[in-house]
């Protein structure tokens, strides 16, 4: 992801609405206008942002456990003030609009509510009050993985143009509101190292990938003249992490990102390139395990609308083998710790995820992700707090279950 966003930037972000970037010595981020102020300060670990109204108090509008998270949230929360201006207002979402596939709301009652995420860094929640928030967590929704400049651009900042902003409520189109900068980084990389495995006396080189977020195969193909063979090149882990980082430059809310990409470079210098975002991916040594897919779904979600056939179909071959290998994997870890212990489980199908409890008094409880990670919760840790540190990607190392 693209940085933060340095002091002018917001300035000449919020400037249409009057906002700017206020000095704090005990806040990490003091932005707003004459009347009403929002603030990032750390407490407990966390990090909350506060609204100023008026010099009076100031009053919690939510929490996160990462900074990123919680400055994404107040650069949305100004650039609805900017478009409001701009726009002489627009629609703001009904207390009943549905969430964007990807995300879970939870709601604690008088704890308030908890919308949980996954990122292609790892699972990420935010804390709002009780009460009537329920409108602020979907509306936050829309933007809570993009970068700070993409949340900017999604509001009208990317050249002082209200007309490039997006309709509330609408969905980017592939190209739009995109970390552009980051393709551009990312490809220019991914061609840099495959370029440097042109074999010598070779016209060209074509590499072909399929990736997703937690699995990836490359095959190449060299050519001489009218001859082309297939060459075999060693892991590079440089290449893995620039197709990794591709992906996640390219994807779009609601949409996905790509599946596939080939490459072709020339002895001449020139470089051709596809992405492949609608077709599934070959994999040319063993068959796919499916639930590889519920991890890809996890990390870069796409709306059931943009979901080709044979992506539902993966996905529901994956959802239906990933419970009982989860409680598998609660259980062995528990043997470890409680030989011979009685467990019950329970599904949390909103998180693919499983809840493997000990009942019994200083039991304990092990929740585990669809990658296999888990964490191990204390009876004495309340079961909504528990959720919130397991969705805010909090987790146990293995080695720790020892017997």
């Amino acid at each position: 992801m693209i940085g933060h966003l340095d002091d002018d930037r917001l300035r000449a972000f919020g400037k249409p609405a009057r906002v700017t970037v206020w000095p704090a010595r005990d806040a990490l981020l003091q932005i707003g206008d004459a009347e009403t102020l929002l603030r990032i300060v750390e407490r407990d670990g966390r990090f909350v942002v506060e609204k100023q109204d008026r010099g009076g108090a100031w009053r919690p509008q939510m929490s996160t456990e990462s900074l990123a998270v919680a400055r994404r949230y107040v650069i949305g929360e100004i650039g609805v003030r900017v478009r409001a201006f701009v726009e002489r207002g627009h629609r703001r979402p009904s207390p009943d609009e549905p969430l964007r596939d990807g995300f879970t709301l939870t709601d604690l009652g008088p704890a308030g509510l908890v919308l949980s995420w996954r990122e292609a860094s790892g699972e990420r929640s935010a804390s709002f009050p009780p009460g009537s928030w329920r409108d602020k967590a979907v509306r936050f929704a829309r933007y809570a993985e993009l970068s700070e400049e993409s949340i900017v651009r999604r509001f009208g900042g990317g050249g002082g143009a209200a007309s490039n902003a997006l309709p509330p409520g609408s969905t980017a189109p592939a190209g739009a509101d995109a970390d552009a900068e980051e393709q551009r980084v990312a490809a220019r990389e991914i061609v840099r190292l495959v370029r440097r495995e042109l074999p010598a006396g070779a016209d060209r080189l074509t590499m072909r990938a399929g990736v997703l977020a937690t699995v990836d195969c490359c095959r190449w193909w060299a050519a001489w003249g009218e001859r082309r063979e297939e060459i075999h090149r060693p892991d590079d882990p440089a290449l893995r992490d620039a197709l990794h980082a591709s992906r996640r430059a390219s994807y779009r809310p609601g949409l996905g990102t790509w599946f596939s990409l080939e490459l072709t470079v020339t002895s001449a210098g020139d470089v051709t390139m596809r992405f492949d975002r609608d077709d599934e991916p070959v994999w040319w040594s063993e068959p796919l395990d499916p639930t590889a897919y519920v991890a890809e779904q996890r990390s870069f979600p796409r709306e059931e609308t943009h979901q080709p056939p044979w992506l539902r179909q993966r996905l529901a071959q994956g959802r239906a083998q990933l419970p009982q290998r989860l409680i598998e994997r609660g259980t062995e870890l528990f043997g470890r710790i409680a030989p011979g212990a009685e467990l019950v489980h329970h599904l949390l199908p909103e998180d693919d995820a499983v809840l493997v409890v000990r009942p019994v008094r200083g039991g304990g409880s092990i929740y585990v992700a669809h990658d296999g990670s888990v964490l191990f919760a204390p009876s004495a840790v309340p079961p909504h707090q528990a959720l919130e540190l397991f969705r805010s990607g909090q987790r146990t190392p293995a080695e720790k279950f020892a017997g």
